[in-house]
């Protein structure tokens, strides 16, 4: 019944990955809400299982993941940009929670399914009618890999 805990982050993930699909945007009151319940399901997990540090390490990790993928979006202009960087605190807290492994894993499944969606995305050479439609919607690959490395570490 633990995985219930990760449940705001994923609703989060779903409603902001559809929407950066669709319009290329990323509404940053959806991050904040989402974050905020994610952090609010954390410290109940914690005092269900008095183990208060893990709050502690959800945010520090969390707050890692957005510094680096922030610093990515600096290194290329065209690559990542602030929508994949929103999408990084919900996802962060929720994934931070199972500790080191699971972010390691997480960045792994990023960079796989980042790799294979840009490879699907010039191949296809789809396009749509949404600005900045020329790079691919990474919001999706960090929440399904979010999802995964939560469920193998868990499991």
């Amino acid at each position: 019944m633990a995985y219930l805990f990760y449940l705001p982050s994923l609703l989060c993930g779903l409603a902001i990955g559809i929407e950066d699909v669709r319009r290329r945007h990323v509404p940053a009151p959806w991050v904040l809400v989402g974050s905020l319940a994610q952090l609010i399901s954390n410290i109940i997990a914690a005092a269900v299982g008095n183990t208060f540090f893990t709050v502690l390490q959800s945010m520090l990790f969390a707050l890692l993941s957005l510094g680096v993928m922030a610093l990515l979006a600096l290194a290329r202009s065209s690559g990542l940009g602030a929508n994949e960087i929103k999408a990084m605190a919900p996802a962060g807290l929720a994934v931070g929670m199972c500790g080191l492994p699971a972010v390691i894993i997480w960045w792994l499944c990023i960079l796989l399914f980042g790799t294979m969606l840009t490879v699907y995305w010039r191949r296809t050479n789809l396009r749509c009618n949404a600005p900045g439609s020329a790079r691919p919607p990474y919001v999706p690959a960090i929440v399904v890999a979010a999802v995964l490395a939560v469920a193998i570490t868990t499991i």
